[in-house]
């Protein structure tokens, strides 16, 4: 055998068990990020959390509208639980 067919071997021997644990690395590595949950914090905000920074901010909907949403969210979820039957 030749001397270049020698080290061309060698070389992709090397270069084998060099990229060999880079790939067992990535596919046991946990994700950095999951839902909306990354770092250990939450980042999605929940609709108390949106309701009180739009108080504080002066930008809040009027209680009533707020109602009315509340009961329009309450009734299609009822009609959920019903099997679909709808009182509109």
């Amino acid at each position: 055998m030749s001397k270049l067919v020698v080290t061309g071997r060698v070389l992709a021997l090397a270069g084998l068990l060099l990229v060999q644990p880079l790939l067992v690395s990535a596919q046991t590595q946990q994700p950095g990020r999951e839902d909306n949950i990354w770092g250990g914090k939450a980042h999605q905000p929940t609709q108390s959390d949106v309701n009180q920074q739009e108080k504080a901010a002066g930008i809040a909907p009027p209680q009533q509208d707020q109602q009315q949403t509340t009961d329009e969210v309450e009734s299609l979820y009822q009609s959920l639980i019903q099997g679909g039957k709808r009182s509109h």
